[in-house]
């Protein structure tokens, strides 16, 4: 005896079967992940992991399976996939929101290290000071590839928009990825200070 899709989503909200929840999620688990990486591409250089989006996704069709009603006017698919959108769309604004919160409080804390309003090494390094040149030159290895790239060219005295038309990036994304350079540099040597 077959259940068509409905059939079984109503049974599911009525006697909660675990077997029909992992069926309808191997039916549309290659769907839900193909959509989660379309948005996820849309955000350039946030750190997540695939199994982020793995769990978004499963909470997505678990709570989809639990409160899907035929009166929506939609089928389960299009609701799912809809509201897998929205979610994943929503997980990554809350995750952008709370690191420009912590980067924002960790470079108010010692702006000392870092003055922007000299050229080359002097606006990160005092000039009397070999010790902080040396440092971060001995440091570059902990940056990722595009860190050291941004970091070197705003080293060399670049402007935020003479750096988006070299590496044709976002503001947005060159400052990002500048902070985590300063942020990184600037960790490491309160380890090594203290």
């Amino acid at each position: 005896m077959g259940f068509n899709e409905n059939e079984l989503i109503y049974l599911y909200q009525l006697e909660k079967y675990d077997w029909i929840k992992q069926h309808l999620f191997v039916k549309y688990k290659e769907r839900l992940k193909s959509i989660s990486l379309h948005v996820f591409g849309k955000y350039n250089f946030v750190p997540l992991e695939s199994s982020d989006l793995d769990v978004i996704q499963y909470v997505t069709f678990s709570k989809c399976l639990s409160n899907f009603k035929e009166e929506y006017l939609k089928t389960f698919a299009n609701y799912l996939f809809q509201r897998c959108t929205w979610d994943v769309h929503n997980y990554i604004k809350k995750f952008i929101s709370k690191k420009h919160q912590i980067l924002n409080f960790a470079s108010s804390l010692d702006n000392s290290f870092f003055d922007v309003s000299d050229k080359n090494f002097n606006y990160i390094i005092d000039p009397q000071n070999n010790h902080k040149k040396n440092f971060i030159k001995k440091n570059l290895h902990i940056l990722s590839n595009m860190e050291k790239e941004i970091f070197g060219y705003k080293m060399l005295g670049y402007k935020y928009k003479e750096i988006e038309e070299i590496t044709n990036l976002s503001y947005k994304q060159i400052d990002n990825c500048l902070q985590r350079a300063i942020n990184k540099l600037r960790d490491c040597w309160k380890l090594n200070i203290h």
